[in-house]
């Protein structure tokens, strides 16, 4: 099952008891560095599996080839 949230960084701590962590997350921002800190904050949390979008929404919109695929740009964070 997929569930999209579109969740500000600074309302990140306060509303992580609503997300479920036990499902894989992808975590992406604009540019990939509110992301990285999201990531972060979530595995303090106790999420097992997150991920983060590499770059941001920057690097998916200007990615010129199809020479990979979208998730090739999803990176693991380092608790796996």
């Amino acid at each position: 099952q997929l569930e999209v949230l579109h969740m500000p960084l600074p309302q990140l701590n306060v509303k992580v008891s609503q997300l479920r962590s036990n499902l894989p997350t992808v975590v992406y921002c604009g540019s990939g560095y509110r992301s990285a800190i999201a990531a972060s904050l979530l595995q303090a949390a106790g999420f097992e599996k997150v991920y983060n979008l590499m770059g941001g929404m920057q690097a998916w919109e200007s990615r010129q080839c199809g020479c990979f695929e979208p998730a090739e740009m999803v990176y693991a964070s380092q608790s796996e």
